[in-house]
């Protein structure tokens, strides 16, 4: 007796409430269901497609040679006036007798969109996540390294603006340290029970500004929780939103947030509501911002509102005493953490001391860290010991050599440098000469030299 596929009526409401279109058919090929997804990608009507033999309305449709062969044909792709869709087409067998087939249809536009909204979804969690961990802090003034040299005037002016309320900008070269103070800013002021949210203004998209600052309610936007979510300025309620990168900020997002830190209020996405907000606003920035207000990348008014207080972190070169203080407190910090007692050498300090750090103190101490780790415990970092690069500079810096005599005098360190690192054998020798780009004869005059 011949069996006939059922489709209940429970099935049908599942059915119905996929996005990914589903044809059922019986083992004639005549159409039993089609669910409202196919119905709308094929722009067909129900009694178009149902109680028909399917080929005689999708003419393409190759459902039926699955059928014929009782192989399902998966991911088959298909271009139909400019719209892309895959399909698989599966035969339904019970028992090795063919009851009917089962076309999925994927139309890869709804595919496409999908996998936008989710990785919005995935962007707004890790942005949001990132501002709820920040609220964190570790440092004081009394922690601040350099407060009583070269930034001893600066920790002066910044104790006593940050018991006010008005804006700061911290303007500094990437690495100098701007979090660090606007931390021990905030811990100084009148709000240092509140939160510190910090935040990098590059790192958010232009499309999320508004709801990363602001917030939404719920439903306000494909993709959005329930329960709608809280804004930075929200989140930073009673306490400092840190606006790192300041400069980075679209100009057509300047005006919004420029309202905001005006009138004190914010409007969440989907709200007619404002909300009142009491936040202090600290920002910083490695930019040269009234240059980019000269050539009209940043709005001047804007400047003058989140500068009320303008601070200066000079570039670590241009405050050496500092130098030292900065390796004795990574150093000791290396130690404790890693449990050991690695020292480090007057002449050490001295070539560290002469360096220019380009990348200021977050390359400080990148450097005694990379030092660290290929030191043995109580082991004493003598200049040799220190990256290629700072180790091979120090010598042109305290010469008072020739000209001749410095550059063979440079080149014997740096040779010296890597038969530390690589060792002295053959195969370590023709490896040093390859990436040096000399020839080996060429290496081994310098050595023997």
């Amino acid at each position: 007796m011949k069996r006939e596929i059922q489709i209940s009526e429970d099935m049908k409401i599942l059915l119905d409430a996929m996005d990914n279109g589903i044809i059922i058919t019986d083992a004639d090929s005549i159409v039993l269901y089609v669910n409202p997804a196919f119905l709308k990608f094929a722009g067909l009507k129900e009694e178009q497609i149902v109680g028909k033999l399917l080929r005689s309305v999708r003419s393409h449709s190759q459902l039926h040679i699955a059928m014929e062969n009782m192989e399902p044909i998966y991911n088959r792709r298909r271009v139909e006036d400019g719209d892309e869709s895959f399909s698989s087409l599966i035969p339904i067998i019970d028992n090795g007798q063919l009851l009917g087939g089962l076309c999925v249809v994927k139309e890869v536009g709804v595919l496409k969109a999908l996998m936008d909204e989710m990785a919005e979804i995935r962007r707004k969690e890790r942005y949001y996540g990132e501002a709820e961990n920040s609220n964190f802090t570790r440092y004081m003034f009394d922690q601040v390294v350099g407060k009583n040299g070269g930034l001893k005037e600066l920790i002066q002016t910044a104790r006593r603006i940050s018991i006010s309320e008005g804006s700061i900008l911290i303007t500094g070269e990437s690495g100098v340290g701007k979090e660090v103070l606007a931390q021990s800013i905030h811990n100084s002021s009148n709000r240092n029970e509140g939160p510190f949210i910090a935040v990098n203004c590059s790192a958010i998209p232009e499309s999320l500004w508004e709801s990363e600052f602001f917030g939404y309610t719920a439903g306000a936007f494909t993709g959005a929780k329930k329960e709608g979510k809280m804004g930075l300025f929200e989140l930073a309620q009673g306490g400092t939103l840190f606006l790192d990168e300041v400069g980075e900020i679209p100009l057509p997002l300047q005006s919004k947030l420029l309202r905001v830190l005006e009138e004190g209020r914010i409007r969440k996405v989907g709200s007619e509501k404002e909300v009142p907000i009491d936040v202090r606003i600290i920002a910083a920035t490695n930019k040269n911002i009234r240059k980019r207000v000269e050539e009209g990348e940043f709005r001047l008014d804007l400047y003058y509102r989140i500068a009320v207080f303008p601070v200066e972190i000079p570039p670590l070169r241009e405050r050496r005493e500092d130098i030292p203080e900065f390796i004795y407190s990574t150093l000791e910090e290396y130690n404790r953490t890693n449990k050991k007692n690695i020292r480090i050498s007057q002449a050490a300090v001295e070539v560290l001391q002469n360096y220019d750090w380009p990348g200021n103190v977050r390359e400080l101490k990148n450097v005694m860290e990379f030092t660290c780790s290929f030191q043995d415990d109580d082991k004493l970092i003598m200049p040799e010991d220190l990256p290629n690069h700072i180790a091979a500079s120090s010598y042109v810096i305290q010469t008072d050599n020739t000209l001749k005599e410095m550059v063979k005098q440079y080149e014997k360190n740096i040779v010296e440098s890597y038969i530390r690192k690589m060792g002295d054998s053959i195969a370590a020798k023709k490896e040093i000469a390859q990436m040096l780009g000399i020839s080996l004869a060429t290496l081994y005059n310098i050595i023997k030299e």
